[in-house]
């Protein structure tokens, strides 16, 4: 073989060579690198869904936080244990039958709304109850050269509670409204806001008005 026809082979060969990695060696490459893409992308959304695990629920609630009125304990109304005619009596007269002084200022002064709706809460109160109250009622109706604009009226046992709202109240009036029945009267009378006569009385009944032994607190 010469010379010559030897390097026409050594390049054929060469050239064979180049061409073969050219077309097995390079596709190799595009697909190496298009399994890698597709191998990094379920890693990233795996490090994401495990990232959005390790949140902190709170920190991504929306709710608002739910608010609890807490009341506080025991009844509002603190003539609550007053819930019979003999609690009532017991109330105002002492065993010896002195009148209690702390119980009628703390109704009259700032408890008489109280009163009257515990009063009102109790179970029908008794013949003698009843009938005290009518007797009130129809003392109202006998008053003379006022106007009511509000009256509240409890009779619970021996004892009748009054508070009405007027213009005026005279002394002829208030001896009227005493005299409904044979009773112990305490009263008082003020003026609001809006300058009308806020008139409360409690009214203990009694044989003999004249004998009455109070409390000195």
């Amino acid at each position: 073989m010469s010379l010559s026809r030897v390097i026409t082979l050594v390049i054929i060969s060469i050239t064979l060579l180049t061409l073969t990695n050219l077309l097995f060696f390079k596709p190799q490459k595009q697909i190496a690198m298009t399994t890698q893409q597709d191998v990094v992308k379920p890693t990233v959304k795996s490090h994401q869904q495990a990232t959005i695990r390790n949140v902190n629920p709170k920190q991504v609630s929306t709710e608002t936080a739910e608010v609890i009125d807490i009341k506080p304990d025991g009844p509002a109304n603190p003539y609550f244990t007053l819930n019979d005619e003999i609690a009532i009596n017991t109330f105002f007269v002492n065993d010896t039958g002195a009148i209690e002084r702390k119980a009628l200022v703390n109704v009259l002064t700032t408890g008489m709304n109280d009163f009257l709706e515990q009063v009102s809460s109790l179970p029908t109160n008794s013949e003698f109850a009843i009938e005290r109250q009518n007797k009130l009622n129809q003392q109202l109706l006998l008053l003379n050269n006022m106007t009511l604009f509000e009256q509240q009226i409890g009779c619970a046992g021996r004892v009748c509670a009054l508070s009405i709202t007027t213009n005026e109240l005279t002394e002829d009036n208030k001896q009227l409204l005493q005299n409904f029945d044979t009773n112990h009267s305490f009263v008082t009378a003020t003026e609001n806001a809006t300058g009308e006569l806020e008139f409360k009385a409690i009214y203990i009944y009694t044989d003999d008005p004249s004998q009455m032994v109070m409390t000195q607190s």
